[in-house]
């Protein structure tokens, strides 16, 4: 019977050579898969809040200036159904609406609707549409320092504050 070869310690560090190539090129694969779908949703997402500014916008025309009470207000407007849906997680509603805007607030601060994100994804950043119709990316910091600032100001001048899920057919 013809005598085996033990496998030299120049094959195991080849195979594992081999191995570490092909799950790098696995991971490599994946996350860019993974970057591409999260700009794609950070896309579409800035689509919705521009719709959302245009429905409020067109409220405003009809109404004299006057911003909606209540999201169902200007959402019954035209706004498509899937626009009030976020891309990221579409188990929940996709966007708040914050009521009690004045034509007399600051159009580069005041903000009028953000993302309904998830808590364990604020990290990430969330989205917020602001009363000029500029849409921006803030952190979870400012967010929420900004939202609380406002809330301070609104409360302070007599303006109930209760921010409202934006849901289609209510």
């Amino acid at each position: 019977m013809p005598e085996r070869k033990k496998p030299t310690a120049r094959f195991a560090i080849v195979f594992m050579l081999v191995l570490a190539c092909i799950a790098f090129g696995v991971y490599l694969t994946f996350s860019t898969f993974q970057r591409s779908m999260a700009s794609e949703r950070r896309d579409v997402s800035r689509h919705n809040m521009e719709l959302i500014f245009r429905a409020l916008d067109a409220y405003l025309w009809k109404n004299n200036g006057k911003y909606p009470e209540h999201a169902s207000q200007f959402t019954q407007m035209g706004l498509p159904a899937a626009s009030l849906i976020h891309p990221a997680w579409p188990d929940q509603p996709g966007y708040i609406y914050i009521p009690g805007a004045r034509a007399s607030d600051n159009v580069e601060y005041t903000i009028v609707a953000y993302e309904n994100v998830p808590d364990r994804k604020r990290k990430q950043g969330i989205m917020v549409l602001k009363r000029g119709g500029i849409i921006n990316k803030e952190t979870e910091s400012n967010f929420t320092r900004k939202l609380n600032e406002q809330e301070a100001a609104w409360k302070k001048d007599g303006r109930i504050w209760m921010p409202e899920m934006m849901v289609s057919g209510k």
